[in-house]
């Protein structure tokens, strides 16, 4: 009687085994599916002295990662010489740059 009591919960421990590592397959895959999951969002609006800085801080956030990460710069009326730094680090890391829409 012992002994099968003993086989059931092993039975029973063995299948929640499976279903673990099945669940952890499909988790994965799902990951992988949606692969950029994370967005960083960094608005530009005037003359943003510190622009460089805050677009390294993104650079590096998105680097560190454990997802996919997709970095946007929001124009939001930012001058000529803040969307010019802006440009430049889109082309060098992959930046997207989207202008904002005006509030009406």
């Amino acid at each position: 009687m012992e002994m099968g009591l003993v086989l059931i919960i092993a039975v029973f421990a063995l299948a929640a085994l499976v279903e673990c590592f099945c669940g952890f397959a499909s988790i994965r895959a799902a990951l992988a599916k949606n692969e950029e999951r994370t967005v960083i969002l960094i608005p530009a609006v005037g003359n943003m002295e510190d622009i460089e800085y805050v677009l390294r801080q993104a650079a590096a956030m998105a680097e560190r990662s454990d997802m996919p990460c997709r970095c946007v710069i929001c124009d939001m009326g930012a001058d000529e010489e803040t969307l010019e730094i802006c440009r430049r680090f889109a082309e060098e890391y992959g930046f997207e740059i989207e202008e904002a829409e005006p509030d009406i």
